[in-house]
């Protein structure tokens, strides 16, 4: 009998992105995929160092996340959508949206 963890790593499938840029960076196909096939959303990305710019960190910290939640909002399938991100707890706990580009 194969364990919960390994059925889990034999429907993980990685995907090359970038929270940086619009849609994600990802291909139509990639999105295509994401959009109809993915039941779970897990956003752990946060830019956490103090000499980087301003921008960087706004637009890997806030329009990273609101461009994943954007593309999650399309996931037909989707039933968790779960985050590691600080700066999202920060929002929810104050109530505070961030709109995309």
């Amino acid at each position: 009998m194969k364990s919960d963890s390994t059925r889990i790593m034999e429907k993980t499938v990685i995907l090359s992105g970038d929270v940086l840029l619009p849609e994600l960076d990802l291909s139509e196909a990639n999105k295509e995929r994401l959009i109809n096939e993915v039941f779970v959303v897990f956003y752990g990305v946060a830019l956490l160092k103090m000499d980087v710019s301003l921008k960087t960190a706004i637009d890997v910290n806030m329009l990273g996340l609101n461009r994943t939640s954007d593309l999650a909002q399309r996931m037909v399938k989707l039933e968790v959508r779960s985050s590691a991100s600080p700066v999202e707890k920060f929002l929810r706990k104050n109530q505070i949206s961030v709109s995309g580009e």
